[in-house]
């Protein structure tokens, strides 16, 4: 713990200049988050030789300016430029697509549709794998059976984090007994509020013969509307990059024309991967059918 300085010591006092020191970091610190919010360009290096930290640098005790250590002046520069840089990502967060993660982190990959009409429920996706402008894969597959193929779930994201996603889903499956929503509505509680959970980054798409969500990790749990004629029982939902064009084409097509669940979707996948430059014709299909 430090000691407090005397009550009546001089200026030229140690304490004094422990506080000269303190006052002189902060105004470091002050300056080149300045610096970084305004845009200065160059390496950190033209950062440290700014002159005006030296002319606002307090003196020393006996009158001589410090000079601070270069390890001091880099460490300050970095937590400058990791402020701004977490700054500007919260800043520019309300500008995203609807259909992105958390944040605004957009999704550059992957078209999953699932569409249910009549007693057929049925779930595409494409096969490409795109690593920054590369395609690094045509043949991948992004959906998988559940629960002893009853249940449907697709993926769009990060292929580590939507595997650990399916582990925990499954579990939840089991826990209770198939139950399609409450095992979403507890599979998203736990994506939101847990700590390690919170870090995984997809959108996912689970559904039995009957019912499907649409999941994240913002908690959302949404089930998406009825499409066409009551009586067909028709449901769309769709995720990732080529999502906006396989929903349009699919609720055309729906409510247009009298197309199977399998044709619309087969039909649907082709138009997003012909619009779509992060998803591929190389496609997919699971199908579920409620029981007669």
């Amino acid at each position: 713990m430090r000691n407090n300085p005397p009550p009546n010591a001089a200026p030229d006092h140690k304490y004094a200049c422990r506080n000269t020191t303190d006052q002189s970091r902060v105004l470091v610190v002050e300056y080149m988050r300045k610096v970084l919010e305004g845009g200065v360009q160059g390496s950190l290096s033209a950062v440290y030789a700014k002159e005006s930290i030296a002319q606002r640098t307090p003196k020393r005790c006996d009158g001589t300016t410090r000079r601070f250590p270069t390890w001091f002046l880099r460490r300050a520069a970095i937590y400058c430029g990791v402020r701004t840089i977490k700054k500007n990502a919260v800043r520019e967060s309300g500008t995203g697509h609807p259909l992105d993660l958390a944040d605004g982190r957009r999704v550059r990959s992957t078209t999953v549709l699932c569409v249910r009409r009549g007693n057929a429920m049925v779930m595409a996706a494409d096969g490409q794998v795109t690593l920054g402008a590369t395609v690094m894969k045509h043949s991948a597959k992004k959906i998988r059976r559940l629960y002893n193929d009853k249940i449907l779930a697709g993926f769009a994201g990060s292929t580590a984090d939507a595997f650990s996603l399916f582990t925990r889903f499954e579990s939840k499956l089991e826990q209770y007994g198939g139950n399609l929503g409450r095992a979403a509505v507890e599979l998203a509680k736990d994506w939101r509020t847990d700590k390690l959970l919170r870090q995984l980054q997809a959108l996912l798409i689970v559904a039995d013969a009957k019912q499907m969500f649409l999941l994240s990790g913002d908690g959302d749990v949404i089930e998406p509307d009825a499409v066409g004629k009551p009586e067909e029982g028709g449901l769309i939902a769709t995720i990732g990059s080529g999502g906006s064009f396989a929903l349009a084409a699919a609720t055309a097509l729906m409510e247009n024309t009298q197309m199977t669940a399998r044709e619309i979707v087969e039909r649907s996948m082709k138009i997003a991967a012909e619009i779509c430059i992060y998803s591929n014709q190389n496609v997919t299909i699971e199908e579920l059918k409620v029981a007669e």
